[in-house]
C-alpha cells in the first residue's frame, strides 16, 4: 500500500544509511548501494512505487514527529508479582518507526532484566550473565516487529516482564497452517509484511529461513533455562521466556529509605519534566550534579523515574 501523505523529508535519512552500511557489511547488498541517493536506496529496497513511499517505509523509517500510524507503537510494563493485577514498577508507551521500537525496548529489557555475577572455579574475572539470553529476547522482538499485524490499527506490540516471566504479543495469528507446534520444528519461513522482514535481513537481525523460533528456543538450552512457550491468543501470538528463579526479591526484601535530597527530586519532577543540570539549580541543597545523577540513578532503579529523549534533549520524568 502507498503511502501518499508522506514524503521522503518525512523519513530518518540517519537509519536509511544504517541500514546500507549494515547490508553492505552483512554482504546482503552490493557495496555501490552507498553511493546511491535516499530515493534509489528506498527504490532498491522495494520501499517506493511511482514515485510515492510505500507505508512500509514509514512504518521503518518515519521520524518521530512525523509518524501518524496509530500501529507504530509498543507498549511496555514491568509489574510487581506475577500477573497483571501487581502494581507498576514502569510502564510507557513509545511510538516510532521500528528501529526506534526495538532500541527502546532494549533499554526497557536492560533496566529490568539483573545481571548476576559469577565466578569460574579457574578464573578470577567475574562473569556478568542477563536473566535470559539477551539474543533470543531479540529475537522475539524483531519477531513480533516483523510479523505484526499492521492491519489492526487497536493494538499494539506488547512487552510485560512479570516476577516469574518476561511476555512478547504481537497483533496477527499464525499464517498459511504454520501452529504452534511447528515453531518448535524446521518449518518454512511465512512473512506477513515482506518488505519490513527484507529490510531487518538487510540489515542482519534476521535470516530468511524461518529459524527464529528454533533459534530462541536453542538459547534458551544453552543457558539451562525453561524452552520458550509459544500461543495463539486474543487475535495474535505471545512468545512467554520463564525465569530460572523470581525476580525481583531483592527489592521487596530490602527498599531503600529515599533521602531527604530525593524526595524533593521526585517533587520537582511532578511538576515538569526537568534534565540533570535544571534540577541540580532548582534543589535546595545546592549539591553537584554529579551527586543528583546518582540520585537519580537509584531513582531509576526503584522504578520511580525515566529517561525519556536522547544525549542533551534527555530528561527525567516521573513514573
Amino acid at each position: 500500500m502507498l503511502a501518499s501523505e508522506y514524503s521522503i523529508k518525512d523519513l530518518d535519512q540517519e537509519e536509511i544509511y544504517k541500514t546500507i552500511a549494515d547490508g553492505i557489511r552483512e554482504n546482503r547488498i552490493p557495496a555501490s548501494t552507498q553511493r546511491e541517493d535516499i530515493k534509489g536506496i528506498l527504490k532498491r529496497l522495494e520501499l517506493m512505487k511511482e514515485g510515492f513511499l510505500k507505508r512500509a517505509a514509514v512504518m521503518l523509517f518515519a521520524k518521530q514527529r512525523a509518524l501518524g500510524f496509530s500501529q507504530c507503537m509498543i507498549k511496555m510494563a514491568r509489574f510487581e508479582g506475577t500477573d497483571k493485577l501487581g502494581n507498576f514498577i514502569d510502564n510507557q508507551q513509545i511510538r516510532g518507526n521500528a528501529f526506534n521500537l526495538l532500541e527502546e525496548a532494549d533499554a526497557f529489557l536492560r533496566r529490568h532484566l539483573a545481571i548476576a555475577g559469577f565466578f569460574k572455579p579457574d578464573q578470577f574475572k567475574r562473569i556478568d550473565k542477563p536473566t535470559l539470553p539477551v539474543m533470543a529476547v531479540r529475537e522475539a522482538l524483531i519477531n513480533a516487529l516483523c510479523h505484526r499485524d499492521y492491519s489492526d490499527k487497536s493494538t499494539d506490540i506488547a512487552l510485560a516482564i512479570f516476577d516469574d516471566r518476561l511476555e512478547i504479543w504481537n497483533s496477527g495469528e499464525l499464517l498459511n497452517k504454520l501452529t504452534v507446534k511447528s515453531l518448535r520444528h524446521s518449518h518454512h519461513s511465512v512473512l506477513r509484511n515482506k518488505l519490513i522482514a527484507n529490510v531487518f535481513y538487510v540489515r542482519g537481525f534476521i535470516e530468511k529461513w524461518g529459524i527464529g523460533t528454533n533459534k530462541m528456543i536453542s538459547l534458551c538450552k544453552q543457558e539451562d533455562l525453561p524452552e520458550p512457550e509459544f500461543r495463539e491468543n486474543q487475535g495474535g501470538l505471545t512468545v512467554i521466556f520463564r525465569f530460572k528463579k523470581l525476580i525481583g526479591q531483592d527489592r521487596k526484601k530490602n527498599k531503600p529509605e529515599r533521602t531527604l535530597r530525593q524526595d524533593e527530586i521526585l517533587k520537582l519532577l511532578r511538576s515538569s519534566k526537568l534534565n540533570g543540570a535544571q534540577l541540580t539549580n532548582k534543589l535546595k541543597s545546592a549539591p553537584s550534579v554529579r551527586m543528583v545523577q546518582k540520585d537519580l540513578l537509584q531513582l531509576e532503579r526503584a522504578g520511580l523515574v525515566r529517561r525519556e529523549g536522547k544525549a542533551r534533549a534527555m530528561v527525567w520524568v516521573i513514573i
